[in-house]
This record gives structure tokens, C-alpha cells and sequence, in this order.
């Protein structure tokens, strides 16, 4: 067994749960470090994220760094329940990035495709909320501030695109695949990396890709295609089951659907007001 680490709880499964979160074995403690640090920096405690204030984030980064298999999959699953909620983001999401981008360019990190997809998502979001609780408990926005962070959070990837994608010959399919998606939000850097489209994404789906990144409207037969896309991506069908010649997560867990899928389409109709955490 592993060394325990922090535990959190999480509400993966339905019933909130305490999770004795565990190191995993084949630790690089120094490469761990240097994230951990970066992690350590920053004032959690002074932003928010989907459910109030983030210090729980600091806790799921470093169990997504140092953890065991099941450590590191419940983390994952608070982390995109709260500094990716429902297709938003938050103040708390933009100093996220630094660790995450370390993970996914750390060569022995099991979950870089993770970490990859959450990259993508953050940098790809137009939903930006930066709030607080006022002196009596109400909710304050702050609009300015979020335009802020949403420009925060692209340049913030764009800057790290070679490190992020200029691996891929080295890659594993899965690891490619997540590359490829991650530029789809990065237009400006696609035609860079025209052979890893040409070399990674089906010719079925060269349409779709184009407006996807010129940033076209979607005709309603498209969104059905981007479902399974996005499946394609995670190395599973349109209902997230694994295929047998396709890649998964290197930690195994089954892909959330973001907003564009059918079931990500249909959460982000719901209205979102951030609210108290229980």
C-alpha cells in the first residue's frame, strides 16, 4: 500500500465520501516537487470557484500529482465538478493551469491525456464567472475580472503550445489524440501542426475540424458528429464504452462529456448560479 497523503471527499458515485487519498509507488519525487511547489505558491483560500471558495483545490492538485490510481481518479472528478463546472470556469481555475500544464508534459505522469483535456477545456471556455460572498452573504460578480481571466486562461495555454504538442511523434496514440483536440481551441497554432492533424485525425471528421477551429456555426447533423468525435478522442463510443482499437485514459476512468456533446448541450441549458458548498 501506499503512503497515505491528504484525503478530501468526494461525491463521485452519488453519496459524498471521504477518499484516504494514497501515494502511488513509482513516485518521481523530485519532478513531484516542482509541481508541488507551484501548487503551494498560490492563495487558494482567497478564491472561488463553481461552489465557493477553493481551498479544496490545492488539496485535489496534489492528489492528482502524488496519488495512486483510485486517489487520482476521484480528485480528477472534483476538479472538473469544480474549477470546470458544467462548461464554466472560474478565478480559481487560472492558477490551475501552471500545475496542469506540468502534468501534461511530465512523460511518466499516468494521466497526461487528462490533464491535456482539461487544458483544453479551461482555455476553450467563453463561460467565465469571478464571484464572492458579499458582507452579507450575497453574491457579488465581478464582469471586468472575469474577461480578465478568460484572456488569462487562453494565453496562458497558448504560450505552452510546443510544450504542450511539439512531443507528438513521441506520443502514444492516446496522448496524440488529446493533442489534437487541444489545438482545436488553439487556432492560432494549427497550422504549425498541420502533419499531427494529417497524421491523427480521420479524414470522416476533416469538415467538422475546420469549424471547428475557424469557430463556424455547427450545422445540427455536425453536433451529432462531434459526439463522436469527442468519443474518438476518449477512445470510446458515442455512449463512453471503451473500443478495442482505441486509446483510453492512462488512469483508466470513463471520459466526462463537456459542453458540445449531447449530454454536455443538455447541462449547460440548466441555469448555473454558483452556490454554498454543504
Amino acid at each position: 500500500m501506499g503512503a497515505i497523503v491528504e484525503g478530501f471527499f468526494s461525491r463521485q458515485g452519488g453519496a459524498r465520501r471521504w477518499v484516504p487519498a494514497r501515494r502511488r509507488t513509482d513516485l518521481d519525487e523530485a519532478q513531484a516537487s516542482a509541481v508541488l511547489a507551484g501548487i503551494a505558491e498560490v492563495d487558494w483560500e482567497a478564491l472561488y470557484h463553481a461552489y465557493g471558495s477553493a481551498s479544496d483545490v490545492p488539496v485535489l492538485l496534489r492528489a492528482v500529482t502524488v496519488g495512486d490510481d483510485p486517489t487520482r481518479a476521484a480528485a480528477w472528478w472534483e476538479l472538473w465538478g469544480n474549477i470546470h463546472h458544467q462548461g464554466s470556469v472560474y478565478e480559481a481555475t487560472l492558477p490551475a493551469v501552471a500545475p496542469l500544464i506540468a502534468l501534461a508534459t511530465w512523460k511518466a505522469y499516468p494521466d497526461r491525456v487528462q490533464a491535456l483535456r482539461m487544458l483544453r477545456e479551461v482555455a476553450g471556455s467563453e463561460d467565465v464567472h469571478v464571484w464572492h460572498y458579499g458582507a452579507d452573504g450575497e453574491i457579488v460578480h465581478g464582469e471586468h475580472r472575469s474577461r480578465e481571466v478568460r484572456s488569462a486562461l487562453l494565453d496562458a495555454v497558448q504560450r505552452h503550445t510546443d510544450e504542450l504538442g511539439g512531443s507528438w511523434r513521441e506520443e502514444s496514440e492516446a496522448v496524440r489524440r488529446a493533442q489534437l483536440w487541444l489545438l482545436g481551441v488553439l487556432p492560432a497554432h494549427v497550422h504549425r501542426y498541420r502533419d499531427l492533424v494529417d497524421a491523427v485525425l480521420p479524414a470522416d471528421y476533416d469538415q467538422l475540424w475546420r469549424g471547428l477551429v475557424t469557430g463556424e456555426e455547427l450545422e445540427e447533423e455536425q453536433k451529432d458528429q462531434l459526439d463522436e468525435l469527442e468519443a474518438w478522442i476518449a477512445g470510446s463510443n458515442a455512449d463512453g464504452e471503451r473500443l478495442s482499437h482505441g486509446s483510453s485514459p492512462a488512469s483508466g476512468h470513463r471520459y466526462r462529456r463537456q459542453p458540445g456533446s449531447r449530454a454536455g448541450r443538455a447541462a449547460s441549458r440548466r441555469p448555473h448560479r454558483p452556490a454554498r458548498s454543504s
